[in-house]
């Protein structure tokens, strides 16, 4: 790396934690909200069955957000399902396949939480944003020197929502619902 970019990383390795802070982000002069469609409903579905080793892994992963106070126990009807897909195994190298992870008794066998908001992505009127197709972006891109990438971790967890929407993402576990 070079020197300059190095010691301007450095100059600046606030705005890089290596950790989440234990409150939500600061509050920006814009906040996203959830708008949804005047027919919406919230949807009715069944929890989804966990394995034991799942459920064990979701508590613990749901308890860290629950003492930053990022998340709070709800009573929205909005409820969304959460599963966890398998994380590339750290010694295998491999994704273990559904059946593998059902039947592992690794207690810290890796697995990626996701939120299924298909149904309320149905009935919100998401902003259509205009996109540059990707030739107009490489074009130009054509004479630059250098290039970088950013990679937000948890990225959802950098932005607030409006207090009005955040009952729409609420999801539910075996034993709550939180949002």
């Amino acid at each position: 790396m070079q020197p300059e970019i190095e010691d301007l990383l450095k100059e600046y390795k606030d705005v890089f934690p290596t950790e989440f802070p234990d409150q939500l982000p600061p509050e920006r002069d814009i906040l996203n909200e959830i708008h949804l469609k005047p027919e919406a409903k919230p949807s009715n579905t069944a929890p989804l069955q966990l394995s034991k080793v799942e459920r064990t892994a979701l508590d613990k992963f749901v308890a860290e957000p629950i003492k930053k106070n990022w998340i709070k126990m709800s009573d929205s009807p909005w409820e969304s399902n959460i599963f966890g897909v398998p994380k590339k195994d750290p010694v295998t190298g491999k994704f273990p396949s559904r059946v593998e992870k059902l039947h592992s008794n690794r207690p810290n066998m890796p697995i990626r939480w996701v939120i299924n908001y298909r149904h309320i992505n149905s009935v919100s009127d998401i902003a259509k944003i205009p996109l540059p197709h990707i030739e107009e972006l490489f074009d130009r891109m054509n004479e630059a020197q250098l290039f970088s990438l950013l990679d937000l971790a948890s990225g959802y967890h950098q932005m607030q929502i409006t207090p009005t929407s955040r009952k729409y993402t609420a999801f539910r576990t075996n034993h709550e619902i939180y949002q």
